[in-house]
């Protein structure tokens, strides 16, 4: 009977244990979004299901499956374009991705790593082993290449390696990102200039030691670069979504006159190896919707992050692993529209079709809704959202702003405390403030002016209650 019970109570432990190791880690098989502390993990329902993972073809008179992929294109006529790297071509792909042809341009591809189609078929093709861009018409024909342009303003660069290409449809010039830097160059080969670059901070030592050393010593000195661009796209009428090594700026949207229109913030989770050492989020690829929501790769986690135009952070989903719906090496993402993204993973050789479930899709109606000031609307949504899940802290941030807006700003200090908004709480608060002030001014004001003419009258009573007193202690002494 003693066994009996030692087997029930050890079963029973294991249990517990396996139960809140599975719901402890339930974000990681469904997806998951940050507190507000921007550290801790919550689960939240899942955000999108893998539908498809494509690991072959048929047809390829060189091979039926990739080998390093690097970069995947949806081009305007539906096909995918994938640059598979370690084969030295280009394959194309229908929209449901039957293989449609392949391209080497002649044997002239070495190395590719980017690819950029237009509307008209012509792809181009950023080969970083053979130095080059190259250009093939939409047979797969060699047009032209492009090599690293002559320019006194082409500084720090004396290898050429395009690794990530797009074809700029406002200006047509070819941007393309080289090293740490992120160029243009126009239909001749021509520098014309850098695109974004990301400045470099301040340096005390450097400016005193670059303000004393000779010209030698500034030579061998090591010169300070901006933080290097990993990869990029160019949508909603010639914007461009980049993702870099810089702390505050790991995503930018630079506008049509170069400025980054994105708010500055450290987007991403911080990762420590297995050495416990710190490792950066690394975006390593980007794409984004008609309605501006963005989605990026993460190199450690080998996440997706979604963040909308405001940089909210909508969801988190993917990891590493085997199965579909996980990465080995994730190396590129496009949006393939009505919600769906479609992946790429370098290092399984691999394809995969991203479908957003109802959650994500009302959490994203929800943030459009509000970019448009459809309040109303978009409350309504945060609402159903808040009912479904309601520890997912977006919701409440959101109907705490629309609550604001509507001047309802008592009814928000609640929403904003749970999601530790300090800045809208502080400002939920001084609107209380200056409501009750507005509200009651007459009456503080005549109350002010009452208990000062009280206290005046309270004081002549007072001293003329001491002079009395005075007077009769001085009669008794003279009595």
């Amino acid at each position: 009977m003693k066994k009996f019970l030692r087997c029930a109570i050890v079963t029973a432990v294991l249990a517990v244990l396996l139960v809140s190791q599975a719901s402890a880690f339930n974000y990681w098989d469904n997806g998951y979004i940050l507190a507000p502390d921007g550290k801790t993990r919550m689960a939240m329902p899942k955000p999108y299901t893998c539908e498809q993972v494509i690991t072959g073809f048929e047809g390829s008179e060189v091979s039926n499956k990739l080998n390093n992929p690097q970069d995947l294109f949806l081009s305007s006529s539906g096909d995918y374009y994938v640059a598979d790297t370690g084969n030295k071509r280009i394959v194309r792909l229908t929209s449901n991705f039957e293989y449609v042809a392949e391209y080497t341009g002649g044997n002239r591809l070495s190395a590719p790593e980017g690819v950029f189609v237009t509307n008209e078929g012509d792809m181009y093709i950023a080969d970083s082993a053979a130095q080059k861009v190259v250009h093939l018409d939409p047979l797969g024909e060699w047009v032209e290449d492009f090599v690293m342009p002559e320019s006194e303003l082409l500084y720090n660069v004396t290898y050429f390696s395009p690794s990530k290409v797009a074809l700029n449809p406002v200006n047509n010039y070819l941007y393309v990102v080289q090293g740490k830097q992120f160029m243009s160059i126009d239909a001749a080969n021509n520098f014309k200039g850098y695109i974004g670059a990301n400045k470099v901070g301040f340096n005390l030592i450097n400016f005193i030691v670059m303000t004393f050393a000779t010209d030698e010593q500034k030579d061998q000195m090591n010169t300070v670069e901006p933080d290097a661009y990993y990869n990029f796209c160019v949508a909603n009428g010639g914007k461009i979504y980049a993702t870099s090594a810089e702390e505050n700026t790991r995503i930018s949207v630079i506008n049509t006159v170069g400025t980054n229109t994105f708010p500055k913030g450290k987007y991403g989770e911080m990762m420590y190896n297995d050495t416990g050492r710190k490792q950066e989020p690394a975006f390593k690829d980007i794409c984004v919707d008609e309605n501006e929501i963005i989605t990026v790769i993460e190199e450690n986690t080998r996440c997706l992050y979604q963040y909308d135009q405001d940089g909210n952070l909508l969801c988190i989903f993917g990891g590493e692993g085997a199965t579909a719906g996980y990465f080995n090496m994730p190396s590129s993402i496009v949006y393939a529209g009505n919600g769906r993204l479609v992946t790429l993973d370098s290092a399984d050789a691999k394809i995969q079709v991203f479908e957003p479930t109802e959650f994500i899709t009302t959490v994203q109606k929800a943030v459009v809704a509000y970019a448009d000031g459809k309040y109303d609307q978009s409350l309504e949504l945060w609402e159903q959202i808040k009912k479904d899940n309601a520890s997912y802290s977006l919701a409440r941030e959101f109907i705490g702003k629309i609550n604001m807006k509507k001047g309802l700003y008592a009814e928000v200090l609640d929403d904003f405390k749970q999601t530790e908004d300090r800045q809208n709480y502080g400002k939920a608060f001084e609107k209380l403030r200056y409501e009750f002030m507005q509200q009651w001014f007459y009456v503080i004001v005549a109350a002010i002016i009452v208990a000062i003419i009280l206290l005046v009258l309270a004081m002549k009573q007072v001293n003329k209650y001491v002079r009395k007193i005075k007077k009769e202690f001085w009669d008794e002494l003279e009595g």
